[in-house]
């Protein structure tokens, strides 16, 4: 990926992290976007910042959920046959929303309501021109309440 797209990622997927629950309580938010803004800063040195779609080699969906199970935000569910743990989960949400967002979509990102209003918050000054090319520039002009999809 190139530095403008890496820079965007990182961008999204914090400003996410402080908007993608309005109320979850100051603490957490906070512990919430460092951990993302730490996980997309490193990706870069395990070669991810190279990678130019989520679905494709080296993998970064796996190589995310293996490093927040690690770190204990995620974890095995047997009965379940997947990984779960909502902080870790709303951390691989912000990060693969990101991505999609900046860098290239995929198919789509199950997480949090995403609208045009969380959109908003995130981006008080407008939403700029990257997103803007994901979301369509008719969702930019939608009431607040309006699904997006990333």
């Amino acid at each position: 990926m190139r530095q403008d797209q890496f820079r965007n990622w990182l961008d999204f997927s914090t400003r996410m992290a402080r908007e993608a629950r309005p109320a979850m309580n100051g603490t957490r938010k906070a512990a919430l976007v460092r951990l993302v803004e730490r996980l997309v800063r490193d990706s870069a040195e395990y070669g991810l910042a190279a990678i130019t779609a989520w679905d494709e080699a080296p993998y970064p969906c796996d190589f995310f959920e293996k490093w927040l199970e690690a770190e204990g935000h995620l974890r095995w569910d047997e009965s379940r046959q997947e990984r779960v743990g909502e902080f870790g989960t709303l951390a691989m949400c912000c990060i693969h929303a990101g991505f999609d967002v900046a860098v290239s979509p995929s198919a789509g990102v199950v997480g949090p309501e995403f609208n045009v209003g969380m959109l908003r918050r995130m981006y008080p000054q407008g939403i700029p021109d990257f997103v803007a090319a994901q979301i369509g520039e008719e969702a930019v002009r939608a009431p607040d309440a309006q699904p997006v999809w990333l």
